[in-house]
Parts: C-alpha cells; structure tokens; sequence
C-alpha cells in the first residue's frame, strides 16, 4: 500500500498480493498466504513463493512497477525518492535495485562527478593562465571568453529540448580546454607588437596575424566533432554536433571579446623570452631537431604499443559496475542477488 500511494508506480507484485498455490491428496488451493509461517511450509513447492522469498528466509522481493509515460527518464528520479520516503515508513531496512534505480544512481553521480571536474578545471586552468600570462586581467578574461562559450552551448543544448546525460555533461569542459588556446593566441600576439604603435593598431596587428590560424583550428576541430554525427547512438550525434557549435561559439566569443578589451592597459599579457618554461621548450626543439632519427623511432615504438593497447579495449554495457563498490545502489544490488540471483 505504501508504494502504490506513490504516484508513477502502476503496480505492485509481491508474495503479499499474487495468489499461491498449496493442497494436499490431489487437491489444489488458490489464494493469498495468510501469514509468515504459511510462507515458509509453501517454499520449495510454489513457484511464486521461491521467486519472492529469499533461500534463506529473511527477505521478501517486491517488484514496483512504474507507469508508462513519455517524460520518464525525467520523472524517475522524483520516483524513486518519493518511493524511498514511502516505504521507509513500513521498512527501515529495504534494499532498492532494478534499471531504473541504476539510471537514477548513475545520474547522480554523473551530476556530482560533472560539478566536480568542471570546478577543478577552471581552477586549475585559471592557476596555469595566471602563471603563464603574468597578470590577473587577461587570465580572467580568457576565462569569461571561453565561459560564454560554454554558456551559449548548454543554452542551445536545453532549448533545443535536449536533456543533460552522462555523455553530454563533459561538453562544457571540453569547451573550456579547447577553446582557451585562441583567446591565449590572440591575446599573446597583441602584446608582442611593438608598444610604440596605436593601441587600436597593436590590436588589428596581433588579431590579425592568428585569427585564420585560429580559425582554421576551430575549424578542423569543429569538423572532428561533428564526424561524431554519423554514430548510431543519438547521444554520441549530440556530443559532436553541440561540441562542434560550442567550438565555434567559444572562437568568434574571442574574437569579439579579445579585440573590444585588448586595448585597455592591463588585459595584455606579459610576454616573457627567457622564461623557464620557454628554456625547456627550446630545450625539446634542439632535441628534436638535432636526433630526429632517434625522435622518430621511438614515437613510432609509442605508436605501436599504443596500438596493441587499442585491441585490448571491451566494450562493457554492465552498467552498475560504472559505480563505485561501496555505492548504495551497488550495495542494495548485491543484497538482493546473495538471496535471489541476478
């Protein structure tokens, strides 16, 4: 009764509510147990009772199903908590499994992960562009650049009626790593023109000698992206298409951002010649330049190790297992297939 106060759960099957078969001298009787105990003698000789009744007598298995409807995969959630809340009125001690709960589990820990990783991005790429551009205005800028970008895409994402998975959620982020390089590029570029010039001219000379390498960038990332439209799965299509979108978007947000702020004191970076990371990069140029022989070789032994590891790749639709073993739901799963199987 508790479960069918839910709304959204159509039915219920259980030992409580399905009609179980006892007798005795040929005879056969068709009814609902009447308690506990009458449970126990029926085991072994009723089917139901073997289905819904763990081997070891301790639990019994109700299966809830859910109403049909067109907006599940966004009602579920709600669900399965007011399911939660209902039957922990009758029973502390329930262990919740099925597809649904491991939608639902993997959702949120999608959402967590998602939050978790986009934040320590921006940090880490905010530390990285402070260290590299030397002041804290281009760093910022770069990052409300690439941020728009990100911005627009999820914006057209949801109006577009499309809904947040655990494949799309990495869009933003990836928005965010990509994108960044132009608006590095076209910034570093302004700087390093010649201050004596008009601020308006070191800005059309720096812009201008990246925006078709930049472009061109975008472009051929832009086109990577969208070869994922051809997959078969629509979340796969939708990743490439809206990465694709996204790309653009962050490219002419740092066109438009980077020339109309470029020109005020302090949103230029300081353009270091001798710096250490510019000694190690020279560093690997002369190495590579000089032992090219070597260079190739063992990129080439990289490539071929990288290659028997490709083959060694499963495919694994075992859902459940993308969380963690002490998770909930793994542990609720696991609780019930010790007393019912799989």
């Amino acid at each position: 009764e508790a479960a069918l106060s839910v709304p959204g759960v159509a039915g219920i099957r259980s030992v409580a509510v399905q009609p179980l078969i006892s007798g005795q001298d040929a005879t056969v009787e068709v009814a609902a147990a009447k308690n506990a105990e009458a449970l126990v003698a029926l085991q072994g000789t009723d089917p139901t009772v073997d289905s819904f009744v763990s081997t070891d007598q301790q639990t019994a298995l109700v299966l809830a199903e859910m109403a049909k409807m067109s907006d599940i995969d966004s009602r579920r959630d709600g669900i399965l908590r007011q399911l939660r809340s209902a039957i922990s009125t009758v029973e502390q001690g329930a262990s919740f499994a099925g597809i649904g709960v491991v939608y639902a589990a993997l959702n949120e820990a999608s959402t967590q992960g998602a939050a978790a990783i986009i934040g320590a991005s921006y940090v880490l790429i905010l530390v990285l562009l402070w260290v590299l551009l030397g002041r804290w205005k281009p760093t910022i800028l770069t990052l409300v650049v690439v941020g728009l970008g990100a911005i627009w895409l999820m914006g057209l994402y949801g109006a577009t009626g499309h809904d947040i998975n655990m494949v799309t959620m990495v869009m933003p982020t990836l928005v965010l790593v990509i994108g960044v390089s132009d608006c590095v590029h076209m910034l570093t570029h302004v700087a390093a023109q010649p201050v004596e010039l008009d601020p308006i001219e070191r800005v059309k000379a720096g812009v201008g000698a990246v925006f078709w390498p930049c472009l061109f960038n975008t472009i051929t990332t832009a086109m990577g992206f969208l070869a994922l439209a051809s997959a078969g799965m629509p979340v796969i299509r939708e990743l490439g298409v809206f990465c694709a979108i996204g790309l653009v978007a962050a490219f002419f947000a740092s066109v438009i951002l980077c020339t109309l702020v470029a020109v005020r004191p302090g949103f230029l970076p300081v353009i270091r010649t001798q710096g250490r990371l510019q000694r190690v990069v020279d560093g690997l140029a002369d190495i590579s330049i000089v032992h090219a022989v070597p260079v190739l070789l063992i990129s080439l032994f990289v490539a071929l190790f990288a290659a028997h590891g490709v083959t060694r790749i499963v495919v694994d639709t075992y859902s459940i297992d993308f969380l963690y073993p002490d998770h909930e739901a793994r542990v609720d799963s696991d609780r019930l297939e010790s007393g019912f199987g799989p």
